[in-house]
């Protein structure tokens, strides 16, 4: 499996009080594997595998002002209630936000950066 990252918007709230988050979540995809109908004597084949997200880690993303923004994890009950809803849409949709290598190096730096204070 191969690490990404991708912002995923995640509905929060309810009724009337409704809205979004992004979240910007570090995974491991896998494709899967296609369905084998037949095997080449003619016998009946296999069913493949799925594709498989594992999540490593969800930060949510806030705009402050129009001018600035900031990440912060996600909180453990946060996690647990978009985990199923996270992993969902990068299964369908990994080949949408598979991300330049570029932008995951960047995205590392910005999480290092951030964990620079956490040793204090």
């Amino acid at each position: 499996m191969s690490d990404y990252t991708a912002t995923v918007t995640v509905p929060i709230g309810a009724g009337k009080q409704m809205g979004e988050a992004d979240i910007l979540v570090k995974y491991s995809y896998s494709p899967g594997t296609p369905d084998v109908v037949y095997l080449k004597n003619g016998d009946p084949g296999y069913p493949g595998d799925p594709p498989e997200v594992e999540i490593l880690s969800m930060w949510i993303v806030l705009e402050i002002s129009s001018t600035s923004s900031g990440r912060w994890k996600v909180p453990q009950w946060f996690f647990d209630a978009a985990l199923d809803w996270v992993t969902n849409d990068l299964e369908e949709n990994h080949h949408i936000y598979n991300p330049e290598p570029e932008d995951e190096r960047e995205w590392e730096r910005d999480v290092e950066d951030m964990h620079k204070g956490d040793a204090t």
